[in-house]
C-alpha cells in the first residue's frame, strides 16, 4: 500500500489529486487494429470548489480575521504564520479551473495524439479531401469548457510551444451540452444536475468520520492555538483543503510543515468515504446514472465501420460526480460487501478516488479486432486497462471483452432516462 509522502501528497487528496501521470498510455492490442474509442473525462484543476470554499475555507478564513482584528497573537510555532495570513482565494476564484489545470489538459491532449496517431496518418487530408474533424464536448460549466477548449487546440496539433510529433493536424471543435432539468431525456453531461442527485449524502459519516481521521493533528496543533476552545477538527480540514489547493495550483503553502504523511492518509480516506455514499458504490442509483451513456456509447462504437466520416475517437468534458457514475456501472474498483469503516482509517480499500477521478480523470471503452477478426472492447481507465463488469464476463489476452457480450450486460441494467442524445 502506497504512503503520502512529500514526493507523492498529490496522489492521496481524493477528488482534489491532479491528474499525475498524463503520457502513460495503454498497451497496444495483439493485433494493433483499434477501431474506435469513447471517453468521459474529468474536468481540469479548479482554483478552489464551491462546495469547499462555502463549507469550510470561508468560515475558517472569517475565524482568523475576526482573531486578527484583535491584535493580539492567538497562535504560534507551527501556526504563527496565521496572525498575519492572508488567502489568496477568494469568491473570484469559486469553480474557475487554473492555469495549472489547462496546461494539463492541453497536454493530455498531446498525449492522446500519441495514442490515436494511426487515425491522424489514416485521416491525413488527401487530394478532393479534407482534414478529418473531431468534435469534443463538454457541459455548459465554465470549467468543462474552458478544459475543452484547451485539449481540444492541443489535439489539433497546432498549439504553439510543442515539438513537431509528425503527425497530420486535425481539425477540433468543441460543442456545449447544457444540462436539461429532466429525466425524461439527456442532452447534457451532467446527470447529477439533471437528476437533482442528493450531493448531501456521505455528510453526515464524513462528519462522524472526522473526529478520527484528524484526531492527531488536531491534537498537535491546538497547543499552538492559543485561544481555548476555539479550534478543532473541522480548522484542520479546513488548513489542509487550503494547503491542497495551494499545490495542485502551483503555488507555494505556509501550511507544508503543518501536516505528517499520516495526516493525508486520514484526509485521503476521509474524502472517499464522503464520495462512496454520494457518488460511489454506497449510492445505491449510482450504476444506472451511467447506464444511458454506455449504451449510446456502445451504439456508437457498433456503428463506426458504417460512419467512415466520423472521426472514431468521441471525448467529453463533465464532472466528478458522472466519471465516479461509470465506474459504478463498470464495476471498476469494487470489493465486495465493503463499507467504510467510521472507526478507523481503512488502509486496504479499493475504493481511492484520487486513482479514480482526480482532475482529469477519465474512463474510456476502446473497441479493436482479434487476429480472428472478432470484436472486442476494453475498458481504458486513466491510461490503464482495467477490469470491469464484476467479473461477469470473461477478459481476453488484451484485457478485453466480447463486444457483443458487453452490449448484452448493458442491455440488462435498469436505465433512469428514456432518451440519450449527447453521444
Amino acid at each position: 500500500m502506497r504512503r503520502a509522502s512529500s514526493t507523492n501528497l498529490t496522489e492521496h487528496l481524493a477528488a482534489l489529486s491532479p491528474y499525475f501521470n498524463i503520457y502513460r498510455q495503454p498497451p497496444a492490442p495483439v493485433s494493433h487494429e483499434v477501431s474506435g474509442a469513447v471517453y468521459l473525462f474529468r474536468h481540469g484543476v479548479l482554483e478552489v470548489s464551491r462546495y469547499d470554499f462555502a463549507a469550510y475555507i470561508a468560515p475558517f478564513l472569517q475565524k482568523l480575521e475576526r482573531f486578527q482584528q484583535g491584535g493580539v497573537p492567538f497562535v504560534r510555532g507551527s501556526l504563527g504564520h496565521l496572525n498575519t495570513y492572508r488567502s489568496w482565494i477568494t469568491e473570484a476564484h469559486v469553480g474557475m479551473v487554473s492555469k495549472t489545470g489547462l496546461q494539463q489538459s492541453a497536454d493530455l491532449g498531446r498525449a492522446f495524439r500519441i495514442r490515436y496517431g494511426q487515425w491522424l496518418e489514416d485521416c491525413q487530408p488527401t487530394r478532393g479531401r479534407q482534414a478529418p474533424l473531431m468534435t469534443v464536448w463538454a457541459d455548459s460549466a465554465t470549467r468543462c469548457r474552458l478544459t475543452a477548449i484547451s485539449f481540444a487546440e492541443a489535439f489539433s496539433g497546432r498549439v504553439k510551444g510543442y515539438t513537431d510529433d509528425g503527425l497530420p493536424d486535425v481539425d477540433t471543435r468543441v460543442r456545449i451540452v447544457d444540462a436539461c432539468g429532466t429525466s425524461e431525456t439527456c442532452d447534457n453531461l451532467s446527470w447529477h444536475t439533471a437528476l437533482s442527485v442528493n450531493q448531501e449524502a456521505g455528510n453526515e459519516q464524513m462528519s462522524e468520520l472526522m473526529e478520527i481521521a484528524t484526531y492527531d493533528a488536531c491534537q498537535r496543533l491546538k497547543g499552538d492555538w492559543l485561544v481555548a476552545g476555539t479550534f478543532g477538527v473541522r480548522d484542520v480540514y479546513a488548513m489542509q483543503l487550503l494547503h491542497c489547493y495551494d499545490i495542485v495550483s502551483g503555488r507555494q503553502s505556509p501550511w507544508e510543515e503543518c501536516f505528517t504523511p499520516s495526516d493525508w492518509i486520514g484526509f485521503e480516506y476521509l474524502r472517499d468515504t464522503k464520495y462512496h455514499f454520494s457518488e460511489g458504490y454506497g449510492c445505491d442509483a449510482a450504476r444506472s446514472y451511467a447506464v444511458p451513456w454506455l449504451q449510446a456509447g456502445l451504439r456508437r462504437l457498433g456503428q463506426q465501420e458504417k460512419v467512415n466520416a466520423d472521426f472514431p475517437l468521441h471525448v467529453a468534458f463533465t464532472h466528478r460526480e458522472e466519471v465516479l457514475y461509470l465506474c459504478c456501472l463498470l464495476g471498476i474498483a469494487y470489493e465486495p460487501g465493503w463499507m467504510p469503516d467510521l472507526t478507523r482509517v481503512d488502509q486496504e480499500r479499493q475504493w481511492r478516488v484520487s486513482l479514480l477521478a482526480p482532475y482529469l480523470g477519465h474512463v474510456g471503452i476502446e473497441t479493436y479486432y482479434r487476429k480472428s477478426g472478432h470484436k472486442s472492447l476494453r475498458v481504458i481507465v486513466n491510461g490503464g486497462v482495467g477490469s470491469a463488469f464484476f467479473g461477469q464476463l470473461q477478459q481476453d489476452q488484451d484485457g478485453g471483452y466480447d463486444f457483443s457480450e458487453v452490449g448484452a450486460w448493458a442491455c440488462e441494467h435498469p436505465c433512469r432516462w428514456k432518451g440519450f442524445r449527447g453521444l
